[in-house]
């Protein structure tokens, strides 16, 4: 991003770090285009030497010599999930902000872009996962006449299989409602005046898409309203298709298209009890769903811009065709 930059790099020494630094040797990338202008390795500092002598494409400090007043203006903490690293001890003095990913539920302040949950102060946030990083810019788009959602999701299996993926596993479902409670009590801090369930989420083991079934009631529009507000969301774009298989193929040969895919097909309104009901279907490419919006809540806490303008501007930067 032109406007952002990636001033300091901390690491462990493990695995992630020996694929690095192999990647980096064979890619043929220059090194600050691989490491941040600053490393730091969170390890004693006779192993930062033993690293720093094994290897020629980066040099790492130990972390005792970080000083993120002086180096950055947030913090993106992506640390396994449950560890209280060495770095917890740095935000206490930070005067910028520290973004968590969603392992650390409930810890921070929950950030989905556009929206922020109300904050009592105090400078750690999380960022939404990949289900309401992809839900919650749609209902926003509808906010103000939005009474109520019923949500059901499909998405990738989150966790380890014991044996070998054999056809029995990648052909298997697994009903996952033990979600639900966090994901209703998530999108609730979001979106407090609005009733919504979540009825059920159902995880395989093989998927690229998320798949988001809404049911939406809303205040009386014309459905050429509601088309024009679901056409105008950022990191989204109605397709007119109802089988992802040509998004797949797609994907193979170009990066433009967004991680929101409203199957535009599927989108019904007709009356309902309260005004009116919205039916619609979203495909969310959870890779990419995992990663942009960190780069809108950066924009977003560190130069106090618009959300809905950050978002537009990661989509013109990453060159996501569409109206958003």
């Amino acid at each position: 991003m032109p406007d952002m930059e990636i001033t300091a790099g901390v690491m462990r020494k493990d695995s992630s770090l020996d694929r690095l630094l192999k990647y980096a040797g064979y890619s043929g990338l220059p090194s600050a285009s691989v490491f941040a202008s600053h490393m730091f390795l969170d390890e004693p500092a006779e192993v930062v030497a033993d690293v720093n002598a094994r290897n020629w494409m980066a040099q790492f400090a130990p972390l005792s010599e970080l000083d993120l007043n002086q180096l950055c203006d947030v913090v993106i903490d992506a640390a396994s999930p449950g560890r209280n690293h060495s770095l917890q001890d740095h935000y206490q003095k930070f005067k910028g902000h520290v973004i968590y990913q969603d392992g650390e539920y409930p810890r921070g302040w929950l950030i989905a872009p556009p929206l922020t949950a109300q904050s009592l102060g105090g400078n750690r946030y999380r960022q939404g996962g990949c289900f309401l990083s992809g839900v919650v810019p749609v209902l926003a788009a509808l906010g103000q006449y939005l009474k109520s959602a019923r949500i059901n999701l499909v998405m990738q299996y989150d966790g380890r299989e014991s044996d070998y993926m054999v056809a029995e596993r990648v052909n298997c479902f697994r009903v996952a409602d033990h979600y639900r409670p966090r994901m209703e009590e998530e999108l609730r801090q979001l979106f407090p005046n609005i009733e919504i369930a979540v009825e059920s989420v159902i995880q395989i083991p093989s998927l690229v898409h998320y798949v988001v079934s809404l049911v939406l009631e809303t205040e009386q529009l014309p459905p050429i309203t509601v088309q024009n507000m679901l056409d105008n969301i950022p990191h989204c774009r109605l397709m007119p298709i109802l089988d992802t298989h040509e998004l797949n193929l797609a994907r193979v040969t170009t990066d433009s298209i967004p991680p929101i895919s409203i199957l535009f097909d599927t989108l019904q309104t007709k009356p309902g009890d309260k005004g009116m009901q919205v039916e619609l279907k979203l495909a969310l490419y959870y890779r990419n769903l995992a990663v942009l919006p960190n780069i809108d809540a950066v924009r977003i806490l560190a130069t106090g811009a618009d959300p809905i303008d950050a978002m537009r501007q990661t989509d013109r930067e990453l060159g996501f065709s569409g109206r958003s």
